[in-house]
Order: structure tokens, then C-alpha cells, then sequence
């Protein structure tokens, strides 16, 4: 952690974490869902890696990832693919939103059926305060003592790395534990900081319905990949601050779904969300979007899912990813 001098510590109570938990509920229910042997460490990226659009483009660099003929055998496939996993019972819905960032073609698969976002909110959460950072830098230096944890829920998809009680932490470490872990006291800490109202200005900012009542919110898939699409072009952000964020991303403890559907040697900053919907029938959802960076071919990928089993939700996103990934790299 980084401590700097003459910085205001504000103290956090559990008491008053809990009221803005709001947010950390959305994050229910799932298993641990184990990648394959040849898949199964997580991805360490160089940290001078750029995962931003390139300030300058070269045409002969960059082009589109699929065909024509090559987009319309992926959307065929993915479509008889999700098909198959709702006739087996494994799926009850699923959304999928792919777009080549070089300004390529987009498939999409139900792409305006609305879930909840759970976790995936954390995102534009971030986004918010580097917002602020942007007319303040300083402002993501405040410090804040955690006093402990808020008692809420325990998630099913723990990260590695957890707040200390006791501990002082920066704004800016709290926003890396939260993208990497997911972390619930970080999420509960940065709401109660920031206010339902001000970020709503990033939903509004970026022409997104706001949020009114995190527990019943919904997006779809699309709509949700705009925060992403943001984050690459540097459109809302500067670039450091969208690099950041887009690191903080890539390393997310999370090595299911998108993740496990390609090499290890491929980045992908990306973010999972998961919620029970109906525990009594024991409906759930599982969610995956983000950036996978294809050498001169970087797409973005979201798939939202809703069915009856984690493992085998995360088995669906892992095996969308794949076909992906296949697809376009088959291509090059």
C-alpha cells in the first residue's frame, strides 16, 4: 500500500458500511469453478503492456478480425451452441455481445435481454472515481481505515487478496482490490464514499439508464459493453486513468469463463458478476464481459447467463469464449 504523508485518514465503520451494502448484495451464490490443467495459471501481464487504443493506428497493422463469411458462421455456431445448452436444461437464458475494436463487425446472441449486473457494477463504480481524479489527482490518495468486515454475505467466488482490519488504504488500492478481488468491503467502502446520485452522472455521462435500486437493475449485454468499449478508446477518462483501470481488470483473480477459454498467454481484462435470482428453484445468474487482447485483433466479449448450475454456467461462458477466440485467430 502506498501512504502518503499529511493525508486525511477517514475511519469506516462496519455500521455504517453496511448501509450502502446495497451494491455488495448483488454478489450471491456460485461454486468454484476449476480451469483445465493446461489453463490453470493465472495470466501475469508485462506491466508496460498497453491496453488502451494505440495513439497512433496503422492501417497495416490493424484490421478486422472475421469476414463477412467468417462473422456469419460464428454467429451461426454460437447460436446452435446456446440452443443446445437450453435444450439440455443447462441454460435457462443467455446474452452475448461481441465487437471487433478495430472497428470491425459485432455478433450478438439476444443481445437486448436485460440481467442483473451484480459485481459488473463495480466497474463503472471505479470509473467514478477516477472521474473525480481527473480535475483532483490527489483525490485517489485519500486515505481510509478499514475497522473490519461488514458481516454481509460471504461471496462464492472469494479473491486472494481480502481488506485488513486495522489497515489504512488508499482510494486507489481500494479500487485495485476491488476489480481484482471483487471485493465486497472494498465495493461497500467506494459506495458509501462516492453516493448512489453522484455516480449515477457516469450512467447518465455515457446516455446509460441510471441506477435507481441496485437490486432490481438490469442490462443487457450490449449496453454493459459500452463501459468497456469506453475504457479502450480513452472517450470518457484519460489515458492513464483508463490503463489503470483496464490493468487493475486484467488482473482479476477470477480464472473462470472468459478467461479459461483462451491461452494463458492472452490478456483479458475483464470483470464477473454472479446472483442468485430465485434460491427457492434455484435460479441463478453468472456473468463474464471484457477486453480480450488478440494481437492486432482485440475484442471485446460479454456473456451474461441464467440457468441452474455455476460450474456449469461458467462451462457455457468458458466454452463462448473459446469458439471466440478460435474463430478469430483462425482468421488471421
Amino acid at each position: 500500500m502506498t501512504h502518503l504523508r499529511n493525508t486525511k485518514t477517514l475511519p469506516v465503520s462496519p455500521i455504517a458500511i453496511g448501509a450502502v451494502l446495497c451494491l455488495c448484495t448483488l454478489i450471491l451464490g456460485a461454486v468454484f469453478f476449476m480451469r483445465s490443467p493446461e489453463n490453470s495459471a493465472p495470466k501475469q501481464m508485462g506491466e508496460k503492456e498497453n491496453l488502451i487504443i494505440p495513439q497512433v493506428v496503422s492501417t497495416d497493422s490493424f484490421r478486422e478480425s472475421l469476414t463477412i463469411g467468417q462473422r456469419q458462421q460464428l454467429q451461426r455456431d454460437l447460436t446452435a451452441y446456446i440452443a443446445s445448452k437450453r435444450a439440455d436444461g443447462t441454460l435457462v437464458d443467455a446474452g452475448i455481445w461481441f465487437r471487433d475494436l478495430n472497428n470491425g463487425p459485432v455478433i450478438t446472441i439476444n443481445a437486448d435481454t436485460s440481467f442483473s449486473p451484480a459485481s459488473l457494477l463495480k466497474v463503472p463504480l471505479a470509473i467514478w472515481f477516477y472521474r473525480q481524479a481527473s480535475s483532483s489527482p490527489e483525490f485517489l490518495e485519500q486515505e481510509i481505515e478499514f475497522t473490519g468486515p461488514n458481516g454481509t454475505k460471504v461471496q462464492h467466488f472469494p479473491g486472494e487478496e481480502h481488506l485488513v482490519a486495522g489497515r489504512v488504504y488508499t482510494l486507489r488500492e481500494l479500487i485495485r482490490i476491488l476489480l481484482e478481488e471483487s471485493d465486497n468491503d472494498a465495493a461497500a467502502i467506494l459506495a458509501q464514499i462516492a453516493g448512489i446520485q453522484n455516480t449515477d452522472t457516469v450512467y447518465a455521462d455515457l446516455g446509460i439508464a441510471q441506477v435507481t435500486n441496485y437490486s432490481t437493475y438490469v442490462i443487457d449485454v450490449q449496453t454493459y459493453s459500452s463501459f468497456f468499449r469506453m475504457l479502450y478508446n480513452s472517450t470518457y477518462l484519460p489515458r492513464e486513468s483508463s490503463q489503470e483501470i483496464l490493468t487493475f481488470l486484467s488482473h482479476s483473480s477470477f480464472t473462470a469463463g472468459l478467461v479459461a477459454g483462451v491461452p494463458d498467454t492472452t490478456t483479458v481484462a475483464h470483470k464477473f458478476g454472479e446472483r442468485a435470482i430465485d434460491p427457492g428453484q434455484n435460479i441463478s445468474q453468472l456473468h463474464d464481459c471484457g477486453i480480450v487482447y488478440v494481437p492486432r485483433q482485440p475484442y471485446i466479449l460479454c456473456v451474461m447467463t441464467q440457468g441452474y448450475d455455476y460450474d456449469e454456467l461458467a462451462k457455457v461462458i468458458a466454452e463462448v469464449s473459446r469458439r471466440t477466440y478460435d474463430a478469430v485467430t483462425k482468421s488471421d
